[in-house]
């Protein structure tokens, strides 16, 4: 089953989607809304389909939200360690010819001139930026690339490997298999 499927399954049957500790929970309907309203501001900055964009933050619900936006926009997420030096995250964002970058505003700041402008941007901001909207899913298919993780690089430079649609929903399915989800 596909990312998607799973996430509009579990809004249909009105189930919750993190419940964070303290504070009020997110349902999948949730979820899948405001990941339409990231993928429609993925889309309003020019994003197509197939390009890359790269998000450099702390795990949270709004980079989970990007990874669905990116999913429902059919562009192809790049997740960067936080802790990346501001070189290692130049060799990302050029090897994988990123097309949006989302990180703190420092880091955003940092890495703007490296990319043409407006493609730096503050996560937060553009969270707080987008706006309930409807949202048509691009088209896909199971080999459709989803997302690009790089290496560890301990033999030589990180190397992207790429992950398509059907990788990742094999990856979950056997997580939640595996840990009861």
């Amino acid at each position: 089953m596909d990312m998607l499927d799973a996430l509009r399954q579990g809004a249909a049957l009105g189930r919750t989607f993190l419940q964070p500790d303290p504070g009020p929970g997110m349902t999948y309907a949730d979820a899948l809304t405001r990941a339409g309203s990231l993928a429609a501001a993925l889309v309003n900055t020019g994003v197509k389909p197939g390009d890359r964009v790269a998000l450099q933050a702390d795990k949270s619900p709004e980079a989970l939200l990007l990874y669905l936006a990116c999913l429902r926009a059919g562009v192809v997420f790049l997740p960067l360690n936080p802790a990346y030096t501001p070189a290692e995250t130049r060799y990302f964002l050029q090897d994988a010819e990123v097309s949006l970058f989302l990180a703190s505003a420092p880091r955003a700041n940092e890495m703007a001139s490296d990319l043409p402008p407006g493609r730096a941007r503050p996560l937060q901001d553009f969270v707080a930026a987008a706006t309930p909207t409807e949202f048509t899913d691009a088209p896909f298919t199971p080999d459709t690339l989803a997302a690009i993780l790089y290496t560890s690089g301990t033999t030589g430079r990180s190397k992207g490997v790429m992950l398509s649609r059907a990788n990742l929903s094999s990856n979950a399915d056997t997580l939640a298999a595996t840990w009861a989800f």
